[in-house]
């Protein structure tokens, strides 16, 4: 399972380079079946990508544009979903981005 698990990292890493010449990044939380140890090898990789520049972009657009950076990484694994700042910090238990909030794991954090 590390394996898989490195093979991910590797991945997100890669991913992130690219993301952070395209947007700018105030976090990246990766969640799901990589982050519980549960990933198989049809998995994806489940990232939640929180930016400003999403303000002004409705959801899908939002996920257009992390679909289209995932392509251009050449890493079809990526599942990433796009937050604000203020959607982050106003998610509460009840919602999905609460649930990525309360089991997710920050991979990288602007400094």
């Amino acid at each position: 399972m590390a394996k898989k698990r490195d093979k991910a990292l590797i991945k997100i890493e890669k991913f992130i380079t690219i993301l952070k010449d395209n947007i700018d990044i105030e976090k990246v939380i990766l969640f799901g079946s990589v982050i519980r140890g549960k990933q198989k090898r049809w998995s994806d990789i489940d990232l939640a990508v929180i930016s400003d520049d999403f303000k002004k972009m409705n959801f899908h657009k939002r996920l257009v544009l992390l679909g289209m950076i995932a392509w251009q990484a050449k890493i079809t694994e990526i599942e990433a979903l796009g937050y604000t700042p203020d959607e982050y910090k106003n998610a509460t238990q009840l919602d999905f981005l609460g649930e990525i909030k309360r089991t997710g794991k920050i991979i990288y954090k602007r400094h």
